[in-house]
């Protein structure tokens, strides 16, 4: 066992490799597993991982750096910060009390009786949980795995707790600085579709006095032409029925306040539209309905709520010409601060969520970025450009956000978030 002044030496050399990270990291990957190396390679524990706070009903604890001698043992760790066996061990209470829980005697804490054999058998006696706080919130935890028992004295844990305090700070400022980025982009590109928006409402209304115009005149031609004749106006019909179409689309992108907000189960919504989501899949497109928030329920236009999940899966089967499979679910979860850079502007609080994953062949960076744009499109003369920009619109009316995660080759997930008003 190491002595005291080799305890509070390595727990020094800690502090100051992690102050040197935190200055030169460059993301939140970065820094969380620099810190897990710093633990394991210059303060001499055996293994180190940081986990974050999941807000789904499981209440999960999630690993997202590690370093040392591992084996496996997070793969199957079924840690949560619940009130079950897997959540009164000590990163599950130092969540909960947000307070530091050490472990001096792994063998012999009943507190860790679910984890105690992997624990031994990977040589580790002794750990310390330390929560990471933003104010009164624990959003996560810096785990320490010692190989001797008893490996942690009052002065190593207070040492520690103030490296646990820097790199909490550490995370924040890195996710203030995505945010802030993510907020000018989305301020600039709010910019631009409000002036699209009044563009797009000035341009709709006119077109569309046209369009009554001409649609009752080609009616009547068709009924006084040829029947050689019938085909061609039976064209112009079918094109100005696209046009009727495309005209509707810019008028809701045009429109500001949701229409006819109901308070409804999104579920059972889901579960009468499955047969038109079929049809909207195609038939070389599986589609998989996972319906998991029973009768949650959110507040918006039922309409607007269908035609985003029809335009969702229409994208999902777009994005896979020879065929795949779109995995739709629901799921409550509840959002924590603090917030990643895609749920800017959301509050804390109750959310259903809403996902749609496809098979397809997945976005490049510059067509993610552009994903939700106004007009932009990737589909060619077939596209419009105007489909996710209303499916945005029509969520942000009801108060909630839409996300996007895609890369080439790897498929693509929207996630939609919708306040829960149950």
């Amino acid at each position: 066992m190491p002595d005291r002044s080799h305890r509070i030496e390595r727990a020094y050399r800690t502090s100051l490799s992690v102050s040197r990270a935190l200055r030169y990291a460059r993301g939140e990957a970065e820094l969380t597993a620099e810190i897990c190396r710093i633990a394991v390679e210059v303060a001499g524990y055996r293994m180190a991982w940081i986990g974050y706070v999941e807000g789904d009903a499981e209440k999960t604890v999630r690993p997202v750096a590690h370093a040392g001698v591992s084996d496996g043992y997070l793969d199957h760790l079924a840690i949560t910060w619940g009130e079950g066996d897997h959540g009164l061990g000590p990163t599950g209470l130092a969540i909960r009390t947000g307070r530091t829980q050490v472990a001096q005697h792994i063998a012999s804490d009943p507190r860790l009786a679910p984890w105690r054999d992997d624990a031994l058998k990977r040589g580790y006696a002794s750990s310390a949980a330390l929560p990471l706080r933003d104010g009164e919130l624990t959003f996560g935890t810096l785990n320490l795995y010692a190989p001797e028992p008893h490996a942690f004295d009052a002065e190593e844990v207070e040492l520690l707790e103030h490296v646990a305090e820097d790199l909490a700070h550490g995370v924040l400022c890195t996710r203030g600085r995505v945010t802030l980025s993510a907020l000018q982009r989305a301020m600039e590109r709010m910019a631009c579709a409000s002036s699209l928006e009044h563009m797009a409402a000035a341009v709709a209304h006119d077109v569309n006095n046209y369009l009554t115009v001409v649609l009752p005149c080609l009616q009547q031609l068709g009924r006084k032409v040829s029947e050689a004749d019938q085909r061609l106006v039976a064209d112009a019909l079918a094109a100005l029925d696209r046009a009727v179409a495309l005209n509707r689309r810019l008028l809701e992108l045009a429109a500001r306040a949701p229409v006819a907000p109901t308070l409804f189960a999104p579920d059972a919504a889901l579960a009468a539209l499955e047969p038109a989501l079929r049809g909207a899949a195609g038939a070389g497109v599986a589609l998989e309905l996972t319906l998991g928030a029973g009768e949650a329920r959110v507040r918006m236009d039922p309409i607007a709520f269908e035609q985003v999940v029809v335009n969702l899966v229409v994208n999902a089967r777009d994005a896979m010409p020879a065929g795949g499979t779109v995995a739709l679910g629901t799921t409550p979860v509840e959002v924590r601060s603090p917030l990643p850079a895609s749920h800017l502007g959301l509050k804390p609080g109750r959310y259903l969520s809403l996902r749609v994953v496809d098979s397809g062949h997945g976005m490049a960076p510059e067509v993610l970025e552009r994903a939700f744009d106004p007009f932009f499109s990737t589909k060619g003369a077939q596209g419009t450009g105007l489909g996710l920009a209303t499916a945005r619109g029509f969520v942000h009316q009801a108060g909630g956000r839409v996300s996007v995660t895609s890369s080439p080759g790897a498929g693509t997930t929207f996630e939609v978030l919708l306040p829960r008003a149950d």
